[in-house]
């Protein structure tokens, strides 16, 4: 059955799983396409004008969200599904079915994981009025949060050349929970690193990567850059990664 998609807000909309829409104004949902009608008006509202606002966080935090879906209309609304940019935002809705002029929970959770500075993430609603069950509606939102990184690090990128083998990355407490760092590694074999045992006259922590072009010259990789991840817990992921560049071709 073909269904056409009326759509609130006129950016790019991604649906994991579900479905995506393309700059074109094309719903794609399990392999069907659909045009996209659009509205002047939003008769759903998800948190305040389109926006949930979770403030400040800190990195590997998990943040409870509970907010609400409005209907600003007289018609009866069903949900039909909810999508999310990314697997770190889930959110469930107290219940499928909106009356006029009601207003119902949205609650879930967002990971904040290693990402640092002001984090967005979207979602989407799908829904149907009452009065034609056929025709689907979909309305989106922002989900927003403040990560204060517990570490600063410099240079954000150790970037290797010819004649350079060895780098210092130096690592600064932010936070209360920024505690030393006790490992670190590196996802390609030519790299190795370590942790100093005992923090320079600054406070700094220094990793030291070192880089061995031969043996990534054997294994025959047209790029050899890779990523220091640098772990503060052993229970948890790292908490933060330095890119590391490989300038030129290795030999």
């Amino acid at each position: 059955m073909r269904r056409t998609i009326q759509r609130a807000l006129p950016s790019l909309v991604l649906l994991t799983g579900a479905g995506f829409l393309t700059a074109a104004g094309v719903i794609q949902f399990g392999g069907a396409t659909t045009n996209i009608s659009k509205s002047p008006e939003v008769p759903l509202e998800i948190g305040n004008e389109g926006l949930v606002d979770l403030g400040e966080a800190r990195q590997y935090q998990s943040l409870a969200i509970d907010t609400i879906i409005r209907n600003r209309s007289d018609h009866v609304f069903t949900i039909h599904d909810i999508s999310q940019s990314c697997d770190c935002t889930q959110l469930t809705p107290e219940r499928r079915a909106l009356g006029p002029f009601e207003s119902i929970r949205l609650v879930g959770a967002l990971q904040t994981g290693s990402s640092r500075g002001v984090v967005t993430r979207r979602v989407y609603i799908r829904y149907s009025d009452s009065e034609n069950p056929e025709r689907l509606s979909a309305v989106e939102a922002t989900v927003k949060v403040k990560v204060e990184p517990d570490y600063d690090f410099r240079p954000e990128v150790l970037a290797f050349s010819e004649g350079v083998a060895s780098l210092e990355c130096h690592v600064v407490a932010r936070t209360p929970h920024g505690s030393r760092p006790i490992r670190c590694d590196c996802d390609r074999p030519w790299f190795e690193a370590s942790i100093s045992p005992q923090p320079d006259e600054s406070g700094a922590t220094i990793v030291t990567v070192t880089f061995d072009p031969k043996k990534a010259a054997r294994a025959g990789v047209a790029d050899a850059s890779g990523e220091l991840a640098v772990y503060k817990d052993e229970t948890k992921g790292p908490a933060f990664r330095v890119p590391l560049h490989v300038e030129g071709k290795v030999q």
